[in-house]
């Protein structure tokens, strides 16, 4: 028999019950316990927390969590019902009200007309318990007692996310528990966490996950796969300790099954480090859209955004110091030079020269080549996740209204993810929607990839013909800026980016000087595509490459015929593994 503690005081009781869960119209679902109904509330570790329906009750009761899909039946109600237990017709009452209120929340543009007759069709009986002229009335008496306190900082944020005030902040539209953890490490840097757990179970195979943090109205996202985000979180300080909370939550509790094969991500130094002692199995690399957002925010620091949208030159230029990304390995150095030596003869050596010393420093002497080239990694030039964050914005910007505040309060970020939320799993849900979240450079990134086989399969290519082969991907890569909201960035360029003495790649060691990190020499190293090794120089024991820059700015193939060779070079430069962090 249940446990149970009578209240005198009141019209129920308090102890150990047995809960029926009860399927109402719009997938809602309720518990009754002991005669009351419930709503469930946020789940915690184990347990899950209910309350009763009626906002101006306090009653409580938990419920323990017996696996990742399955709670107990039994419940426990802590706190009492100030209430006498309903009967069957005012049961029906409070649902309905709730679920109203619900859909108030949800949806701005709400017709109470059309809702209403969903659920009298759902249930007939709410015609005569709650004619539709007094629908309005009785709803806006049922709505909650309490306002929202006005959040100032994202510390208020952090004390208050628990709380029942913003419980429109704990579900999705469904019901689907949204947000999750918060976590505060001992820098003083807080990350709350929201994420849907039943899409993380659905994409635990995948082999590859895309990471970024990027800042949208002073707030941080993070972590997604391609085409759906899969986690978010709101964070204070852009520290690695606060990222690797996150990362371990993520590996440890929600998606223990998701171990990528490789991670497409930032190049700034606390994240790549923090996914580095996370997933230590996983291949990491830098993505082109991170390189090109660096140097935008480098050149507008230098309050030069707007000498290039007015000097041709100086912007023919800057594009090409885009591309040095996508080429070879062993021709980024001589293709900076070659670029440089354009530039002096366009005029415009004054304009670049910062950008070539920003790119010699940061990306050249501390990133270097080999971790900042993608050359042949195709999963490294796309930017899958552009076109769900391009919703999210939009989302934003309209909840700003026609007077364009300049910031959007956090409440109202949450509030969009959700709304963003809601929109993927409808659009998922309808298969010839899912075109939606192809990458938008999918058809550029194709040109990127034919400029590639056209230098294994040409001696001799020009630096500017190459070029000339890639500027709609570069365009586009600088297209996706503004939908960032990076144009003609404010802020100052404060990342801090990843140092190539802190890695070491994973066999015997062989010194390249020009780009200052240990190199392996890989004649022995397996390639999992291809059951061969690439030519190397025994005698001084450098690896021969298939491309350099002559001084017309001509790429040469050294090595025609072993075109797959570099990419088994580069690919086998991805297998580093994080050695020593100077934070």
């Amino acid at each position: 028999m249940p446990a149970r503690v009578v209240r005198l005081d009141s019209q129920s009781d308090i102890g150990l019950f047995q809960g029926v869960p009860i399927n109402y119209v719009f997938d809602t679902e309720f518990c009754e316990v002991d005669g009351y109904l419930y709503e469930y509330r946020l789940c915690k570790g184990n347990t899950r927390f209910l309350r009763c329906v009626l906002p101006s009750c306090n009653a409580l009761a938990v419920q323990n969590k017996l696996d990742s899909n399955e709670y107990s039946t039994e419940m426990t109600v802590e706190k009492h019902h100030a209430h006498m237990r309903p009967s069957t017709s005012e049961k029906k009452r409070q649902m309905f009200y709730y679920v109203m209120k619900r859909k108030m929340q949800s949806d701005k543009t709400l017709n109470f007309r059309s809702v209403y007759d969903e659920v009298c069709t759902f249930d007939p009986d709410i015609k005569e318990l709650v004619p539709l002229r007094n629908v309005i009335n009785e709803i806006c008496r049922h709505q909650l007692t309490y306002k929202i306190p006005q959040l100032n900082t994202f510390e208020q944020f952090y004390d208050y996310i628990e709380e029942d005030v913003l419980q429109k902040l704990h579900f999705t539209h469904t019901g689907k528990q949204f947000y999750h953890e918060k976590f505060v490490a001992d820098d003083g840097s807080m990350a709350v966490m929201f994420d849907n757990s039943e899409v993380i179970e659905e994409v635990a195979s995948s082999k590859l996950m895309y990471v970024d943090a990027s800042l949208q109205d002073r707030y941080q996202r993070k972590v997604h796969l391609p085409y759906y985000p899969i986690l978010f979180a709101l964070v204070n300080k852009k520290t690695q300790e606060i990222y690797k909370k996150i990362f371990e939550y993520l590996c440890c509790v929600l998606a223990p099954k998701l171990q990528p094969d490789e991670i497409v991500t930032d190049y700034e130094a606390n994240l790549y480090y923090a996914l580095a002692e996370t997933y230590l199995n996983s291949h990491i690399g830098g993505s082109v859209f991170y390189y090109t957002q660096n140097l935008y925010k480098r050149l507008c620091a230098l309050n030069l955004s707007r000498d290039l949208e007015t000097n041709s030159y100086f912007r023919n230029i800057y594009h090409m110091i885009l591309m040095l990304p996508l080429l070879p390995v062993n021709t980024i150095l001589d293709g900076l030079s070659n670029m440089e030596i354009q530039a002096k003869d366009l005029g415009v050596s004054d304009l670049t020269k910062p950008i070539f010393d920003h790119v010699h420093s940061e990306w050249i002497m501390k990133v270097t080549p080999v971790l900042f080239c993608v050359h042949r990694l195709e999963n490294r030039i796309n930017e899958n996740v552009i076109a769900p964050f391009k919703k999210l914005r939009d989302f934003i910007m309209l909840s700003k209204g026609k007077m364009q505040k300049q910031q959007t309060n956090i409440i109202t970020v949450v509030e969009k993810l959700i709304e963003l939320e809601n929109f993927l799993q409808v659009t998922y849900a309808t298969p010839n929607k899912k075109s939606f979240a192809r990458d938008l450079s999918s058809s550029q990134k194709k040109n990127v990839l034919k400029a590639w086989q056209y230098i294994e399969s040409h001696p001799k290519i020009n630096i500017n013909n190459f070029f000339s082969k890639v500027l709609g991907y570069i365009k586009c890569m600088e297209n996706q800026l503004w939908i960032w909201g990076f144009y003609r960035y404010t802020g100052t360029l404060t990342d801090e980016l990843i140092n190539a003495t802190n890695f070491s790649i994973m066999s015997n060691d062989v010194e390249v000087e020009t780009h200052s990190v240990e190199v392996v020499d890989i004649s022995e190293t397996e390639y999992v595509k291809e059951e061969e090794t690439i030519d190397v120089d025994e005698e001084n024991g450098q690896v021969v490459m298939e491309a350099v820059i002559d001084e017309n700015g001509s790429f040469v193939l050294q090595n025609k015929g072993n075109a797959d060779h570099e990419t088994q070079f580069e690919n086998a430069f991805l297998r580093y593994v994080y050695k020593d962090t100077e934070k």
